[in-house]
């Protein structure tokens, strides 16, 4: 996935979610703490806590439907 199609993505949902991106500097420490196991991989938080992930390279259609699926289910649940 091409960083132009996350940034806008990210713009999208800006009022809403925090999208972060994690350094080259700080990737390997990111990596273990989160049991990352290959880039890119996208990591939905709610309250601490991952909800879900997406590892690999998707397209714009599919984050966004991995976007929705979790913002809907969470606030159904909190």
């Amino acid at each position: 996935m091409r960083l132009d199609i996350i940034k806008n993505v990210a713009a999208s949902y800006n009022d809403i979610l925090t999208v972060c991106m994690v350094s080259e500097e700080f990737l390997e420490r990111f990596s273990q703490r989160y049991d990352v196991k290959g880039t890119p991989t996208f990591l939905f938080y709610r309250n601490g806590k991952e909800r879900d992930r997406i590892l690999g390279f998707t397209d714009r259609e599919s984050l966004i439907a991995f976007l929705t699926r979790n913002l809907q289910s969470n606030y159904q649940t909190t």
